[in-house]
């Protein structure tokens, strides 16, 4: 089985993400069948000469990789985001399985515990969570959402320190334990690599979800049942 594994970051053209890379590629070896090919893609967000519209350039570069992994025929399309971009045009476009970090993680989640929150990268995608989570009718068991004011950037650098983003993220988590969460989801592909690596699976009773290896058995699966 093939997998294209779509990143939002900008691996293989931006050498800061090389680390991140890295270990993403070792976490997956680990999840995997053996039978199992994933390809790392990345999104070029130097292209973009405004910086207002990345995150829609990001988005639309997504979806055309979601074409190009059909015409490649690869089995199954997996977006690493977890805010999920493309999510509803991706589905209308191509005829091959898509999978999505943020929606599986979320279902999978709520058949853990009885409250799940995410911890996001930051205040700013609050909103685009909240929606994903009415899209998702999900809203009843999923209801907290804290953040951690992080960049992108500060996440890539945190592979090779990352005691400042790992306290930020246990602060936040103790936050939203305290309100009664029972599972939590890191709310970035990236945040969620950098606590994989650093054995982050746990707090007390409360598990914090690897979203990666929920995605790539999510595609697995959905790429078993396609054949």
């Amino acid at each position: 089985m093939r997998i294209w594994y779509q990143s939002d970051a900008s691996i293989g053209f931006d050498p800061l993400w090389e680390s991140y890379e890295g270990s993403l590629k070792k976490h997956i070896d680990e999840i995997k069948l053996l039978s199992t090919v994933v390809d790392l893609h990345g999104v070029d967000h130097k292209s973009s000469e405004i910086k207002q519209q990345d995150e829609q350039f990001s988005h639309q570069q997504i979806v055309n990789n979601a074409l190009e992994a059909q015409r490649n025929r690869y089995d199954v399309f997996a977006v690493g985001c977890t805010l999920d971009p493309g999510r509803s045009e991706i589905r209308g476009l191509i005829d091959i399985p898509s999978a999505f970090i943020g929606e599986s993680s979320m279902v999978h989640a709520c058949a853990l515990g009885r409250k799940v929150s995410i911890v996001a990268r930051t205040g700013e995608v609050i909103p685009k969570f909240k929606e994903n989570i009415r899209s998702y009718g999900l809203h009843q068991n999923i209801s907290e959402i804290g953040h951690l004011s992080c960049t992108l950037d500060q996440l890539a650098l945190g592979f090779k320190n990352p005691k400042p983003v790992i306290d930020k993220f246990l602060r936040e988590s103790q936050k939203l334990i305290q309100k009664g969460a029972e599972v939590l989801i890191p709310g970035c592909g990236v945040l969620n690599i950098l606590l994989a690596e650093n054995r982050v699976n746990r707090i007390d009773h409360v598990v914090i979800l690897d979203t990666t290896a929920v995605l790539i058995k999510t595609a697995e699966f959905l790429g078993s049942l396609r054949k």
